[in-house]
């Protein structure tokens, strides 16, 4: 019994101490001053809800929201930004810089042109100025000016209507309701291409389709349009109209559905007229006589001043064109694929048929360097198919050999504006590559006949199929 007591005791003792010992280490922690979270080697659950802390190493919510919407970046942020200050395994994030001034017109053009001068230059050496005469400060007075692209002009025409021309190189807007990010930026690569002598751009109301009649890249050059205005006077608009989707293609060339997209048009651009009218795809039934008839009403309004179409066979284009000239009307212009690595409407007549007419009817040719019509990336360039490399290889090895070392695109280029009447479209959406593709035309780069010939051997024999 006394032994029970005893160990009653002991057991009463050792409960007091090791309460009395926790209650003081508890009193030390308490008192204890709280470290700071940036010394702490191993993540902290605090680090993940501070913004001013982002882990380098397994990244948290936070790093990944900033990489999927990037701040936009001036030429200014980029030179100024400090670097990161390094905390271990951690980082402060800089200071976000004063927002730099807003370039003007004048300085964008500048810009602009500096950087394509500095490129022509670079290409093609002297022959990239042309010496011109000042015929207002006297005949010796000689003026040096940067090349441009070459002009294509278009003869066939509404009766008593001008003549008018179009650049041999047009700016394609099929990826820029995808890949350009707002107006701002449209209007970059706008005024390249206008510095570069691109004035025809290829416009299509499906382009960023996201319902029937309105697209993303039509909005998208309404804005450069409202940004700077004065470039409306230098452009020719080619603008495609009839593809609809909602509730299945079809293709509408309805009166009231043409008179429904020129307004669209016209709001959109803030203009008065469209350049060149076409429809973009032939329709199951081509009612010629509606559409010609329809056609005369806008033109005697001064909303279209001439017309064209696209990817139509030689057999539809006659018969449109036979309606329309019973009203003083004609068709100006056919648009179609035509590429060096695609030529199969070179082969089947189209394009012979269009050039080779008592009037020539300029062909624009789309998928010049081989671009996805559907606005994917480009078959010969990304993933390409066994056939799409060897063409691609074969082109290097040609441009090496035969054209001053010119790149593939860069050849498929020139073999298109080596053809008299044919304008080539471009649809990239970087302002150095359009240049780069671009370069060669300016500086007058052309293949002989038997070169031209060899390529569409080379490319019929090897028989890329086309996008559909």
């Amino acid at each position: 019994m006394a032994s029970f007591k005893i160990m009653g005791a002991t057991f009463s003792l050792v409960v007091l101490v090791a309460f009395l010992l926790t209650s003081v280490e508890g009193k030390r922690r308490l008192l204890r001053p709280q470290r700071d979270v940036s010394s702490l080697e191993e993540p902290f659950l605090a680090d993940t809800l501070n913004p001013h802390f982002v882990q380098t190493g397994n990244q948290n919510l936070f790093t990944s929201s900033i990489e999927k919407n990037p701040a936009p970046k001036t030429i200014e942020d980029e030179s100024s930004s400090s670097s990161p200050v390094n905390y271990g395994n951690y980082y402060k994030a800089p200071k976000t810089p004063k927002k730099a001034a807003v370039e003007t017109l004048e300085e964008q053009d500048a810009r602009i042109q500096a950087f394509i001068e500095e490129q022509g230059r670079a290409t093609c050496s002297d022959r990239y100025m042309e010496v011109d005469n000042d015929k207002s400060a006297g005949k010796d007075n000689k003026m040096s000016k940067s090349l441009k692209v070459p002009r294509v002009q278009v003869k066939n025409v509404p009766k008593g209507a001008k003549p008018f021309s179009l650049s041999s190189i047009s700016y394609g807007t099929l990826h820029s309701g995808s890949d350009i990010p707002n107006g701002q930026a449209m209007l970059e690569i706008v005024k390249t291409a206008l510095n570069l002598g691109i004035t025809t751009f290829d416009m299509a109301d499906v382009y960023g389709w996201y319902t029937d009649g309105h697209g993303k890249s039509n909005d998208l050059m309404g804005e450069a349009l409202k940004l700077d205005p004065s470039i409306r006077d230098e452009i020719e608009f080619v603008c495609k109209f009839g593809i609809r989707l909602n509730g299945g293609y079809h293709v509408d060339t309805s009166p009231s559905w043409i008179r429904s997209m020129v307004d669209t048009y016209l709001t959109t651009f803030n203009t008065d007229y469209i350049d060149v009218l076409m429809i973009h795809n032939p329709p199951s039934y081509l009612n010629a006589w509606d559409i010609a008839a329809t056609y005369k009403d806008l033109y005697d309004e001064g909303k279209v001043k001439y017309f064209g179409v696209s990817n139509f066979f030689p057999n539809d284009f006659d018969r449109l064109e036979e309606a329309m000239q019973a009203h003083d009307l004609t068709l100006s212009v056919l648009e179609t694929m035509f590429s060096t690595s695609r030529p199969q409407k070179w082969n089947d007549g189209t394009v012979p048929n269009m050039l080779n007419k008592e009037t020539p009817i300029p062909v624009l040719a789309w998928g010049a360097v081989g671009g996805d019509p559907m606005n994917g990336p480009n078959p010969l360039f990304v993933n390409p198919g066994w056939k799409e490399q060897q063409f691609v290889n074969h082109l290097t090895e040609f441009g090496g050999s035969n054209m001053n070392g010119l790149a593939a695109d860069q050849v498929m280029m020139t073999w298109l504006t080596s053809m008299q009447n044919v304008v080539a479209i471009l649809g990239t959406t970087k302002a150095d590559r359009l240049v780069f593709q671009t370069m060669p035309t300016i500086c007058g780069e052309e293949m002989s006949d038997e070169e031209w010939q060899s390529l569409l051997q080379y490319s019929s024999n090897l028989g890329i199929p086309p996008p559909f």
